[in-house]
């Protein structure tokens, strides 16, 4: 990890836009923004955003500096697995009700499609679907039951089973 963040400095070194504006006779000295270096921004945030993430990782291993500090890292990445399989399991419900939901004759406006209904559904299991949204579900029974039963399904089944799982994991740990 840290020879990638070291080749990510340099690259950063290489494409600084306060360097490539030094160029640049018209702009004042270290200026942000110039013409060569405005074609540079996107680039230069996309490589220093996966620098930090480098830099925020080598900066973990400090964690063995504190026991509780390693406990809780190790518990993380015990846990880290069980994390994503329910992430696996959550796509494939909401995939598979997104899918049925696209077969249904309605004309809601957030279902209407596989990636809408999908998204909707997904909103649903992380509480971010509105109140006013459910409401109008009301008017399309079938949709109604359909979301009714992938609310049943991930939200009562799979968050418990993941509650179950993370506590499983922690008391292995300890």
């Amino acid at each position: 990890v840290g020879l990638i963040f070291l080749f990510l400095l340099m690259i950063m070194l290489i494409v600084e836009p306060v360097l490539h504006c030094l160029q640049d006779q018209s702009a004042v000295l270290f200026a942000r923004h110039c013409q060569t270096g405005d074609e540079l921004v996107y680039p230069y945030s996309i490589i220093s955003s996966a620098a930090m993430i480098t830099y925020f990782l080598i900066l973990s291993d400090l964690s063995l500096l504190s026991t509780s500090i390693s406990a809780y890292a190790l518990v993380c990445c015990r846990v880290a697995s069980e994390l994503f399989l329910f992430l696996v399991g959550l796509t494939f419900c909401a995939l598979t009700f997104a899918c049925a939901i696209g077969a249904l004759e309605q004309g809601n406006e957030d279902f209407l499609g596989i990636p809408k209904s999908g998204l909707q559904l997904v909103k649903m299991t992380l509480g971010m679907f509105s109140g006013s949204h459910y409401d109008m579900l009301a008017d399309y029974p079938v949709l109604f039951v359909a979301t009714l039963l992938y609310i049943v399904a991930t939200v009562i089944f799979l968050v418990n089973l993941l509650v179950a799982q993370l506590t499983c994991a922690y008391q292995s740990t300890f």
